[in-house]
């Protein structure tokens, strides 16, 4: 073969040989409640896997409605002082922090400490009882300062939206809670709203009488996230709160804080405090309801401004810390203020500097 000649590549064969494909069954889909199922599950699975980097060293992750809730001093530092907000349960780790953290004692869930197991633990209390010797013993030291008091100002805001409702009330759709929320209460006051020809709001519950009822004049909204709810407040005029059992009602200061008055239950175990000339009315029940809410929808009120002026973390802060000082002499000329979180500290540190 001369060598300037190139060799002749025969090419091979390109046909593959055919075979038989074979068709994957259709997935069936899952019924519909098994994937809210999952979902809820895997956002729980979220939930606790960031609970788990948040949580302070030496602490096991926290839930939202866990017993005890630790204290930040105001650069964000775990200070190793706890606060107990309900009677521990079967769920919750106490073993691992009975012994090793300083405990304050907080009434923030319904009327605890009244028939709680375990009021020895606590080397102080603080709270929002009118008369407190009803819920703490005499001897443990104790001082008037709310976890409610702690809702910023700087986070809750209002951004002013048109005000499509007269009233909201909230009440999350769980027997202990329409108990704690007095929802028969609100039911007696609906009549008289209705005379009054007033456009309610009512958020969580989901009583199928009441709506068919009153629905000339009742809006039914489900469950909301935290950030919904707020902004759906911002379109009301005043808010609703009939309950009796809550020591430390936080949606009181955030309505306060998005500078809604508020019609209160004059015998309210905690949040009473918040009630002035500025920020709203009490009433007794269903007999002076009329007169209360009428005041409220025609006076002038500055519920924010007094909130921001008297409250919030820049207050409430300082307060606490001078009085767990007292319970707990190390903490003494170490910080300036203790706080319920991170955020709280983040938020304010050009206060604290």
């Amino acid at each position: 073969m001369p060598k300037s000649q190139k060799p002749i590549r025969i090419p091979r064969p390109t046909q593959k040989m055919s075979k038989k494909t074979v068709r994957k069954k259709p997935a069936q889909r899952k019924p519909a409640y098994l994937e809210a199922q999952l979902k809820k599950k895997r956002r729980a699975a979220r939930k606790t896997k960031r609970q788990q980097a948040m949580a302070p060293q030496g602490l096991p992750p926290r839930s939202r409605v866990a017993a005890w809730l630790p204290l930040y001093s105001e650069e964000g530092d775990f200070t190793n002082i706890i606060l107990l907000r309900r009677d521990p349960g079967k769920n919750d780790p106490w073993e691992q922090i009975v012994g090793k953290y300083d405990i304050i004692g907080s009434s923030s869930n319904c009327g605890f400490p009244r028939k709680t197991n375990k009021p020895d633990f606590c080397q102080g209390w603080i709270h929002g009882f009118r008369r407190p010797e009803k819920f703490i013993p005499n001897n443990i030291p104790k001082a008037m300062i709310s976890k409610s008091d702690f809702v910023d100002p700087k986070h809750v805001k209002p951004k002013g939206r048109e005000k499509r409702y007269d009233l909201i009330y909230s009440c999350p759709d769980r027997a202990d809670y329409r108990r704690c929320k007095n929802l028969p209460l609100f039911k007696k006051c609906l009549p008289l709203f209705r005379k009054m020809k007033l456009k309610v709001a009512m958020v969580g519950v989901t009583d199928r009488e009441i709506a068919d009822e009153f629905s000339d004049i009742l809006t039914c909204y489900p469950k909301m996230s935290h950030q919904n709810f707020l902004s759906f407040v911002d379109s009301c005029r005043v808010a609703f709160i009939p309950s009796v059992i809550d020591a430390s009602p936080r949606l009181l200061a955030e309505c306060l804080c998005m500078d809604i008055p508020v019609v209160v239950n004059r015998q309210i175990y905690g949040g009473w405090k918040y009630i002035n000339r500025r920020t709203g009315v009490f009433f007794k029940d269903e007999n002076d309801v009329i007169d209360a809410v009428s005041t409220a929808l025609c006076s002038d009120f500055e519920p924010r401004a007094w909130f921001q002026e008297f409250n919030g973390p820049i207050n409430a802060g300082p307060r606490l810390y001078r009085f767990v000082a007292t319970v707990v002499p190390r903490i003494r000329g170490r910080m300036k203020a203790l706080l319920l979180n991170k955020t709280s500290a983040r938020m304010n540190r050009k206060h604290w500097k």
